[in-house]
């Protein structure tokens, strides 16, 4: 990893942490450090209790023993204290950091282009904020504890070892810290690798998880009970495939580095052994090394599988902020100051695909007035859902250009244009929390007097032969109201807003012929300077529209008033012959 990216994540992480989360933080790390200069002196301060207490010292005095005894159970003590304080500090940090975290990720999808929200589903995009809060909580833990902690003791036990002019004992530890980080650093690349493999093919499950949940009806409709099932099957299979190879390769770095230590540390303990045998090693000082190798061993050896966590860790987590920067929605140039509430639209040489294989749309050009309100029609897949999709700021990599008021769209910021533009389209979205705070989403100050009025306004105001409650709690997808009922909601939230431009996608499919005119009606004297599209292929709503357009492969076919276009055009008046 690149120093800018690793700055980049190092900054990210930081900027993640309040003042209260950096003194968490900072506090977390001077324990740590404190700690583990403590429990690396009490070996020493046993071997000095040993040696008075074997008669190795010649100045022996209960005094200085009841001293040595005395900071031995401190340094257990403060050990101890220092585990529990820790963990209090670690659990709050994590709070504080998960918080800001989850925060910070939900403006960042809220930034993002709705092209790039639609691409992945709400498991994937759930379990990727899990995966990257678990990646920073890994750093983290890791750093401020599981590193540090082994490296200050190994520090220290050089340093205490030294000082008593053991210069093997000291020279192995030294030999030891050298080889095991020359070895770890080649294997931790591979051992990162194969983790960061494992953790995409678990989001990979987690989302075909949530699609085959959120499409079972379907299955369930179509017994398709054994396909699901083979299709998950097959996802877990990959799953455990990858996490084997990784803990696999986990264990020989675990077992080279268990060897490594044996064979090392265990010279250390045999030449002291031999020390004591010939007279020239206090029984103390044995003591104090064997402390030091049960102290050291464990910790030291897992820093091979800790650093290549950290690693993959650090990689998957600069993924993670590299993908929502690069899909972050970019603010234009010039801002789209003062909206007017009376808007001209004028489209020229509009074209659009999905693909290089077929052109959506094919060198569209419309005006279109305030206070109009015009048709679009068609065949299925003729292109009008695009076009409206694109006037709307869902697609921005179109050719040919868009004006509002002679302002290009390209110009106009995604905020700006969500105040200009409401786009309802024919199964809006429905939260899994109150009917006010579904309305509230159009308007975040509205008041329930507002409220109980739009919703009198969409033909709302009764459910169930009851009068409507703001507090009725709707469920996933809002499936406890009918389609006609949810449609209204959405029509709800348009009298909620101010738009200059309203676009109606087949928003009142669901509703009858005489509900559907009503809602019309009721939209055009709410939004009398309004520009109106609508999309549809009932008869009713081409004949008020001041204009109907016909679309066809792309192209604008027909265009005038509708008696016209039922002489003048096939497909204009088959649907009336399909209506009679």
């Amino acid at each position: 990893m690149e120093r800018k990216q690793k700055n980049s994540l190092f900054n990210y992480i930081y900027s993640l942490m309040d003042a209260r989360g950096k003194f968490l933080f900072f506090s977390m790390l001077f324990i740590t450090s404190l700690s583990s200069i403590i429990i690396s002196i009490s070996p020493l301060i046993l071997a000095k209790i040993t040696d008075l207490l074997s008669g190795s010292l010649s100045n022996f005095s209960y005094e200085y023993l009841v001293l040595l005894a005395c900071l031995y159970m401190f340094c257990v003590i403060s050990n101890k204290a220092s585990v529990f304080l820790f963990m209090i500090l670690q659990s709050s940090l994590r709070i504080n950091m998960q918080k800001k975290m989850s925060l910070k990720y939900l403006r960042e999808l809220y930034n993002e282009n709705i092209t790039n929200l639609s691409k992945n589903n709400a498991g994937y995009t759930t379990q990727s904020l899990n995966q990257a809060s678990n990646d920073i909580y890994i750093l983290v833990r890791n750093v401020s504890q599981n590193i540090l902690s082994p490296v200050i003791q190994l520090i220290s036990t050089i340093v205490v070892v030294l000082s008593t002019k053991d210069w093997f004992s000291a020279g192995v530890f030294f030999l030891y810290i050298l080889v095991f980080v020359i070895f770890n650093t080649r294997l931790t690349g591979s051992l990162a690798s194969l983790r960061k493999h494992s953790m995409d093919i678990t989001l990979n499950s987690y989302s075909l998880l949530s699609d085959t949940v959120d499409n079972m009806i379907a299955a369930k409709k179509n017994n398709a009970l054994r396909l699901i099932s083979e299709r998950y099957e097959d996802a877990l299979t990959q799953e455990n495939n990858a996490q084997k190879k990784y803990w696999l390769l986990s264990s020989k770095v675990l077992l080279l580095n268990s060897l490594l230590a044996v064979i090392l540390f265990g010279s250390v303990f045999i030449y002291n052994i031999l020390g004591v045998l010939n007279g020239v090693v206090s029984i103390g000082h044995f003591i104090m090394i064997t402390s030091y190798i049960i102290l050291l061993s464990t910790p030291v050896e897992n820093i091979g599988a800790l650093l290549s966590e950290i690693r993959q860790s650090m990689s998957s987590l600069a993924g993670f902020i590299q993908r929502h920067a690069e899909n972050k929605a970019t603010s234009p140039s010039i801002p789209f100051l003062n909206m007017e509430r009376k808007l001209n639209l004028s489209i020229r040489e509009l074209s659009f695909s999905y693909s290089d294989d077929k052109k959506i749309l094919n060198s569209v050009s419309l005006d279109l007035f305030t206070g109009k309100m015009y048709s679009l029609t068609g065949p299925s897949g003729s292109g009008k859902s695009t076009l409206v999709k694109i006037i709307s700021g869902y697609y921005k990599n179109y050719f040919g250009d868009i004006y509002l008021n002679d302002i290009s769209l390209r110009n106009i910021s995604d905020e700006d244009l969500n105040d200009a533009i409401y786009y309802l389209t024919q199964d809006d979205y429905i939260f899994m929390d109150t009917l006010r705070f579904n309305l509230r989403l159009a308007n975040y100050d509205a008041s329930e007097n507002e409220m109980f009025k739009v919703l009198k306004l969409a033909n709302l105001s009764v459910v169930n032969n009851e009068p409507v409650s703001l507090d009725t709690h709707l469920i996933n997808r809002g499936n406890n109201y009918s389609g006609g009922q949810k449609q209204r909601i959405s029509l709800a939230r348009l009298f909620l807003r101010k738009p200059a431009i309203i676009i109606i996608d087949e928003a009142t499919s669901a509703l009858d012929y005489i509900n559907e005119s009503e809602i019309l009606s009721s939209i055009r004297t709410h939004f009398p300077d309004a520009l109106i599209i609508n999309i549809s292929h009932r008869i009713n709503l081409l004949e008020c529209s001041d204009c109907v357009y016909v679309l066809n492969e792309g192209n604008i076919v027909a265009s005038g008033h509708f008696r016209d276009l039922m002489v003048s055009n096939e497909y204009i008046s088959g649907l009336a012959s399909v209506t009679e």
